[in-house]
């Protein structure tokens, strides 16, 4: 068991062998993710885990509107849905949630079969676009991709659901996701035929950007303006400056926080205190970190700012809104240094062949133990993930 993640990385014979032996190693890892969680508020002495806050499903009958869930004896919110804003880190964030979800056996939204990763790209949440609730449940956790929209979550999330997001310096963000959907290739080149370093790919894109982005994309870009698509600003507000003023501060009275991508440590202490949760809850591992950025000259920015000002109303306030928040927390400084500390270790241990990392009370924090498992899951990638939640959640299915 300890040993999964390598046979699930051994060189098949052919694409159906690998399928076949990840999809029976999933089930396999079920079953005995199951047999070690038969006490709902204890792992088994296997991890070598003691008083770890699990806690049984909440369940409502029929229809009825769910009553608000107290919250546990240590003031910790354990319901949330995460918006998950394209290159924003949020994958890494996500991946996160996931794992906080897991460990506190909270319900999630997922995906249908057919869409992997993501509810919708283009959508906000409807029970149709996730998989069916296990019967008597109610949605305690959402991490993947979809567009935010107030009415839709009012009306389809409890209501102690603590809603958060991710946002992420404007030109920067578009820079990543320009590189990572690959809007430079095929269809934008031969158009084009742009060629050169990336300063030349952008300057080249942004003089055209809704002719050179790939057709796939259309109904709403991936590089421009999509921290506002994601967000729920309507596209035909983003040069509205008014509206999207109104629309942010609404937005702000939605969420309990809004982490930013460039302070992603000092962000998740931040929400870690918000939350009520551990250090143990917000450890996390970067994916899908880009390679070092050229530097870009100004007039790229200045060009930018003019192509998404939405995004830049949105970056500006959060960003605002997190310094006064984070200044004036006693002490978080001091937490974000042993945070930092403590991350290094676990991510060391986990590099390591040890069974297991104790990591010992601090003024932050009560301690806990952090084994094998506890690496597999931290690292495991996001749709593996969400295979291994689907099962657990529906096994029949």
């Amino acid at each position: 068991m300890l040993r999964f993640r390598r046979l699930v990385a051994i060189n098949c014979c052919s694409s159906t062998a690998k399928l076949t032996i990840t999809l029976g190693l999933t089930v396999l890892l079920v079953g005995l993710y199951r047999i070690w969680n038969t006490a709902p508020y204890y792992r088994c002495s296997f991890l070598h885990k003691s008083e770890v806050s699990r806690r049984p499903f909440t369940s409502v009958e029929g229809n009825q509107t769910p009553i608000v869930a107290p919250e546990t004896k240590h003031g910790e919110k354990t319901r949330i849905a995460y918006i998950k804003v394209h290159k924003t880190a949020s994958t890494t964030i996500a991946a996160l949630i996931q794992r906080y979800g897991l460990n506190h056996r909270l319900t999630f939204a997922l995906p249908l079969p057919k869409s992997l990763y993501h509810i919708g790209f283009y959508q906000t949440f409807d029970p149709v676009n996730v998989r069916p609730l296990p019967k008597g449940k109610v949605y305690e956790a959402l991490c993947q991709h979809v567009v935010y929209n107030r009415t839709a979550f009012r009306k389809y999330m409890p209501k102690d659901m603590r809603i958060i997001a991710s946002v992420r310096e404007p030109f920067d963000r578009s820079v990543s996701a320009f590189n990572y959907f690959k809007a430079y290739s095929k269809s934008v080149s031969s158009k084009a035929n742009i060629s050169g370093n990336a300063v030349t790919l952008i300057r080249e894109f942004f003089k055209k950007p809704n002719y050179y982005e790939p057709s796939i994309y259309t109904r709403g870009s991936l590089v421009m303006n999509r921290m506002a698509f994601d967000l729920g600003i309507p596209r035909a507000q983003y040069f509205n400056a008014t509206y999207v003023d109104e629309y942010i501060q609404q937005l702000d009275e939605d969420m309990a926080v809004v982490l930013i991508a460039e302070y992603i440590d000092q962000s998740l202490v931040l929400l870690k205190r918000i939350m009520g949760w551990s250090t143990e809850d917000i450890l996390y591992t970067v994916r899908h970190k880009g390679k070092t950025k050229p530097q870009f000259p100004n007039d790229l920015r200045i060009a930018h700012r003019k192509l998404a000002p939405a995004e830049y109303q949105i970056y500006d306030y959060f960003l605002k809104k997190f310094n006064i928040s984070y200044s004036k927390e006693a002490e978080i400084e001091q937490e974000v240094r042993v945070f930092k500390d403590t991350l290094h270790r676990v991510k060391t241990f986990c590099l390591s062949k040890k069974q297991e990392l104790m990591v010992p009370p601090t003024k932050f924090d009560k301690g806990f133990n952090f084994t094998r498992t506890d690496c597999y899951f931290m690292n495991l990638e996001e749709t593996a993930f969400v295979t291994f939640l689907s099962k657990l959640q529906n096994p029949q299915v």
